[in-house]
């Protein structure tokens, strides 16, 4: 289960990159209207996507050959894996993104998630 797991999660690069398109598309237009849901869509997402991208780069062996691992040195699997996790961390953000915006404008089609812009201020002015 944990190969095809991997697999899923490498594969589904285009989802992401599909998903990180149409998210900011769909940004531009809602904002415009007033409706905050990509942007409640981008703060849910936080969570999963790095629980996605720490599996996936836990397991990142399971996506490469033998070959592959036994003539690439220690050092660049390493560099590789890290690389992977923030490939994985972006594309499955995205994806996730989408999917919880489009969740949220179909389960609550008359809320417009304005309570995110003060929340995202308010977590901007906790690190600043």
């Amino acid at each position: 289960m944990r190969v095809f797991i991997c697999w899923l999660i490498n594969v589904s690069d285009w989802i992401g990159e599909i998903s990180l398109w149409m998210m900011l598309a769909m940004s531009a237009n809602y904002f415009e209207k007033g409706d905050y849901s990509p942007l409640f869509g981008a703060v849910a997402a936080v969570i999963p996507a790095f629980v996605t991208a720490i599996y996936a780069a836990i397991n990142y062996e399971l996506v490469l050959s033998w070959a592959i691992i036994r003539w690439t040195s220690p050092l660049n699997l390493f560099t590789n894996r890290i690389f992977y996790f923030l490939k994985t961390l972006i594309l499955s953000g995205a994806a996730w993104a989408a999917l919880i915006a489009y969740l949220a404008r179909r389960c609550f089609p008359n809320e417009s998630f304005e309570w995110v812009i003060p929340f995202m201020k308010s977590i901007y002015h906790w690190f600043v």
